[in-house]
Formats: C-alpha cells, sequence, structure tokens
C-alpha cells in the first residue's frame, strides 16, 4: 500500500481503512504494521528526496486556495456515484451486524471523508473522488454476493433482487455522458482523435524544448517529455 501510495498519492481511503480495521479488531499486529508503515512512507520519501533534490518536498508543500465554495462547486459530482451508494446502503442497514457491512462502511465512509477534505482545495475536481469512486465499488460487490440479507431480497428472492440491481447499474452506465470506453471501442472518430492529441502534445513539447532555460507548462507532460529540469 506504501508502495501504491507513490504512484498516486491522494487515494488514502484503502490504507486508512485497513489500518483503522485492525485497531478496531484489536488486532494483534495493529501497532507494528502502523509502525511498519509509517516508517516505509518516510524512507520512501527520503529517497524521492534524495533522488529528486532538495526542491522535491517544498514543491509537495506548495501553496493553493481553500474555501467552502471549492467544496459547493464540485458537490454536484456525487451524483455519479449515488446509485451504488443507495444500493450499498440498502443492503448494508439490513446486514449491519456482519464484518463485511462494517468494513465496507468504514472504507467508503473514509472515501467520502478524503473527497470532500480535497475538495476544499482550489483546482481539485475529478481525482479526488478516486477513493470514494473505489470504495463504492468494493461496497456494490460485497452488497451483490451478500444481497440475500437485504429487505428486498427476503421478498422477491436474492436472484431477481441481483437482476434488479444490474438492470439499475447498467441503465446509469448507459445515461452517462462519459462513454470513451464504449467509444473507444466502437467509434473510430474517437480513436483517431487521440491520436490527434498525442500528435498535438509531441509537438508542443518540441516547441518548449527550444526555448532556453526553464519552461512553465499547463501540462506537466510537455514539459517531462521536452526535458525541462522544472515543470510547475
Amino acid at each position: 500500500m506504501v508502495i501504491a501510495g507513490f504512484w498516486k498519492h491522494n487515494n488514502v481511503a484503502i490504507p486508512l481503512a485497513a489500518i483503522a480495521w485492525l485497531f478496531i479488531e484489536r488486532n494483534c499486529y495493529a501497532v507494528r504494521a502502523t509502525l511498519i508503515s509509517g516508517a516505509a512512507a518516510v524512507a520512501g520519501l527520503a529517497a524521492c528526496a534524495v533522488i529528486f533534490g532538495a526542491d522535491f518536498l517544498p514543491n509537495l508543500l506548495a501553496s493553493r486556495g481553500y474555501g467552502w465554495s471549492n467544496v459547493l462547486g464540485n458537490i454536484g459530482h456525487l451524483q455519479w456515484c449515488a446509485l451504488a451508494a443507495m444500493i450499498w446502503a440498502a443492503w448494508a442497514i439490513c446486514d449491519r451486524q456482519s464484518p463485511a457491512a462494517r468494513f465496507t462502511a468504514l472504507h467508503i465512509g473514509l472515501g467520502l471523508f478524503a473527497c470532500i477534505l480535497q475538495w476544499f482545495g482550489h483546482g481539485v475536481s475529478g481525482n479526488a473522488e478516486f477513493d470514494l469512486i473505489l470504495a463504492l465499488g468494493i461496497g456494490t460487490g460485497v452488497a451483490f454476493t451478500r444481497i440475500e440479507a437485504s429487505w428486498l431480497a427476503r421478498r422477491i428472492g436474492p436472484g431477481h433482487c441481483r437482476d434488479l440491481m444490474i438492470a439499475a447499474l447498467l441503465i446509469r452506465f448507459v445515461a452517462a455522458d462519459r462513454q470513451e470506453t464504449a467509444l473507444l471501442l466502437l467509434g473510430n472518430d474517437f480513436s483517431a482523435s487521440l491520436y490527434t492529441s498525442e500528435r498535438n502534445t509531441l509537438l508542443e513539447a518540441e516547441r518548449v524544448a527550444a526555448i532556453p532555460g526553464d519552461a512553465s507548462c499547463f501540462t506537466k507532460l510537455v514539459c517531462r517529455i521536452a526535458g525541462k529540469a522544472v515543470c510547475r
């Protein structure tokens, strides 16, 4: 999990839920896991500071504006995962005494908290939702497996309840306006646009590379391809 944190640094709900669950269950390895994970994280940060130079840590602490207005501007994004949250909650309430319901509640709660906390920062948008989406994906999977504990399944049967769950999620996916995965397979124009975007990025990187000294790039990948030492 620590190694994964250096790949995507703002996915924190899974490690936090794992550590918290050890303490909740009074697991004998809770303290050991916390200390080893903390030591590994510190060692990783120290290694990055050595590899990337003294500016690594100050760049992590770059100033950013914070405010409730940023949260309100992003809160509408929660509509995309609202159906999954409702399906999970309908099952979890009925099966609330089970470890599965308690753990997924902890995981989803931490994912939602991390999402809203990051939204306080100016310029933070969809990336803050990854934790919550992953947690709800796990939660709906658990609900699907244990659906017989739900109120509806006891009345119409687990099989029919699972069918309704799949149908509702499929309708929600189709109703969304983000169909990139399907377009990648079925839309020739969409696939061609990706190659065009890649070509434009490489051309822009060539122009940036020709600029003497450091450069500032809105898209950081352009600066990296151009070989610039400073990319902010």
